[in-house]
């Protein structure tokens, strides 16, 4: 997914939150590709701090090096 593709897609959902009267919190982590000063109503970006993806993401804790290591 590109950056323009990402931001596309969070304006699309914003809308469809407001028509909804909904908000929501996005947790990302630091990829480049994320707006990081992206202005949204009803939705709000919080980055995870650098160099901490393994331990939000399970699948980063060693099950998708062990498969690699497999096969």
């Amino acid at each position: 997914m590109t950056a323009d593709l990402f931001e596309e897609m969070l304006r699309e959902w914003d809308g469809r939150l407001s028509q909804q009267r909904r908000k929501v919190l996005l947790f990302l982590d630091n990829f480049a590709g994320h707006p990081s000063d992206l202005k949204l109503d009803n939705i709000q970006l919080a980055f995870f701090p650098p160099n901490t993806t393994a331990k939000s993401q399970p699948m980063d804790q060693g099950i998708i090096e062990n498969l690699k290591r497999h096969y």
